[in-house]
């Protein structure tokens, strides 16, 4: 994943520049953008990889709020969490088509978390039309299609090819190992809690930490033994 700490710097020296600025009449519509003056202002320098930097930063903290906080303090009661997850992810990728990692992010967390494979599936197909021979892309694409099925199994054997490559999310290494948890492939998930482990993001060490304790518990006492059977 690209270096963020030239890109927070930016942010907020940016945000603090143009806080004064009201939006134009003129512009056009970002109104799912929450700070739609800073990037423009990428735009008329010509950086628009900056600018996706930027928004995936803005995506990522979105992701991590409270589910109550995502977007409104009262959302409906039928109202999806984190209903701007799409429109975020594809304010990205318009930005940045080649953004993959925040392409198969924002698909993971809408199929895998947020149950909504139809957003994720239109996200990955619109990747694939751009990499026509991106065998990532296909696998994600099967794995989505075999979870809404229901069909956790083939979901994650989709994946796994691709978990130990360094553009594959934390997030769905941990979704694929929690998957084969539920499944009862220990050394599979074991596996992939120690990928977790040597990444440089701290907020699943503690995750991995717990459920390899709870793996190794799973395997002392599984399968229990009928000591006083006669």
């Amino acid at each position: 994943m690209r270096s963020f700490l030239p890109i927070f710097l930016s942010f907020f020296l940016l945000n603090g520049f143009f806080s004064s600025f009201e939006r134009p009449i003129s512009l056009p519509d970002l109104s799912y953008s929450k700070h739609p003056v800073e990037i423009l202002a990428f735009l008329n320098l010509g950086l628009r990889r900056l600018a996706a930097d930027v928004e995936m930063i803005r995506l990522l903290i979105y992701y991590g709020s409270s589910e109550a906080m995502a977007d409104e303090l009262n959302p409906p009661k039928d109202a999806p969490l984190y209903p701007g997850m799409f429109f975020r992810a594809e304010e990205i990728l318009n930005l940045d088509p080649s953004f993959n990692y925040a392409r198969l992010y924002a698909a993971g967390a809408l199929a895998f978390s947020l149950g909504r494979p139809v957003e994720a599936l239109q996200l990955m197909k619109e990747g694939l039309v751009l990499e026509p021979e991106n065998e990532q892309f296909k696998a994600y694409i099967a794995a989505i299609a075999f979870s809404a099925k229901g069909d956790p199994q083939k979901a994650v054997d989709a994946l796994s090819p691709y978990l130990e490559r360094k553009d594959t999310p934390s997030m769905l290494i941990n979704i694929s190992a929690f998957i084969y948890y539920r499944l009862k492939e220990m050394d599979k998930a074991a596996s992939l809690y120690r990928r977790l482990l040597d990444l440089r993001n701290p907020e699943y060490h503690s995750i991995a930490k717990k459920m390899l304790r709870r793996i190794a518990l799973d395997k002392t006492f599984s399968p229990r033994r009928k000591r006083f059977k006669r």
